[in-house]
């Protein structure tokens, strides 16, 4: 099993977590081994993953701007693997086949993004549509209590004028 694959399985119920564990995982591999292409294949494996749990979540669970950051990931994912599967180099450290794979499968999955965002737009245009409707219902709500503490208020003063 790869580093990828473990370390998503490690981290899968929070994506948020995920995306800062892979941004940091991604630095110190990068740093430590900045040529090694099995490291650029985990790295891209853990980015194409975190853009399929992303996709995966409800729009409830997720927000436009996360999506947003999972695509252009898997976006770099696909041109890392991508340039991993064309590698004229005679030995690598990983399948070739599978890099060719996942390259395909980010191609599928990036045809898919714009429904997703699209999805997404409309789920977060609905709940601000609701928030506003509700604060509009609460600010009717004070100025309908408020208006009956000036009546109450002013009959009060009739009864004690009397």
């Amino acid at each position: 099993m790869t580093i990828a694959l473990q370390f998503t399985q490690k981290v899968r119920p929070c994506h948020l977590c995920q995306e800062v564990a892979a941004d940091f995982l991604r630095a110190q591999a990068l740093h430590i081994q900045p040529v090694d292409k099995a490291v650029v294949y985990n790295i891209a494996m853990i980015q194409q993953k975190s853009a399929e749990l992303l996709f995966s979540l409800t729009p409830a669970k997720r927000t436009l701007a996360d999506l947003e950051r999972g695509i252009a990931r898997a976006v770099h994912a696909q041109k890392m693997f991508g340039s991993l599967a064309a590698d004229p180099a005679s030995a690598v450290p990983y399948d070739r086949d599978l890099a060719e794979e996942r390259k395909k499968y980010a191609d599928s999955m990036l045809r898919r993004a714009e429904e997703h965002l699209s999805v997404q737009r409309q789920y977060e245009a609905e709940q601000a549509a609701r928030l506003e409707g509700a604060r509009q219902k609460r600010a009717a709500e004070r100025e309908r209590i408020e208006a009956l503490e000036v009546r109450r208020s002013f009959f009060h003063f009739l009864y004690i004028a009397d």
